[in-house]
């Protein structure tokens, strides 16, 4: 009497290796995109504020006559060069700061939100401290 074996449906080898192959990928991907790519856009932006407002201030002294950096809505402008701001944040008020040939700016605030956070440039005391803060 022989007995017939019954074919079984299961994963072979071969499926199970494609399923831990595809797996390993969607956990590379996950690593390599990060996901506070905002915070990294607004990191890089307060470096090209501060930036440009160090290179107002020298071109202010250079030339002994005023400079202005303009937040206008959509980016940061000084003289012909352009900083766009982080994606999803928009200025609350454009503002246009005025840097005195000596290099001093009047003190005063400029706001973005997102609508989750709200963050400001802080000017104190016009020629010294700039800051970025959360509010």
């Amino acid at each position: 009497m022989k007995q017939r074996l019954r074919k079984r449906s299961a994963f072979a080898l071969v499926e199970t290796t494609m399923v831990l192959g595809l797996v390993s990928l969607l956990m590379l991907l996950g690593v390599a995109f990060p996901k506070n790519q905002e915070g990294q856009e607004w990191r890089t932006f307060e470096k090209q504020v501060m930036t440009a407002i160090e290179l107002g201030r020298h071109q202010a002294q250079a030339a002994n006559e005023p400079v202005f950096l303009d937040f206008t809505a959509d980016a940061l402008r000084l003289a012909k060069r352009t900083y766009p701001y982080p994606r999803r944040f928009v200025i609350e008020k454009p503002i246009r700061l005025s840097i005195a040939k000596s290099g001093f700016i009047s003190p005063q605030s400029v706001y973005w939100s997102n609508g989750q956070k709200r963050i400001r440039l802080v000017i104190q005391f016009g020629g010294g401290h700039v800051d970025f803060k959360a509010d």
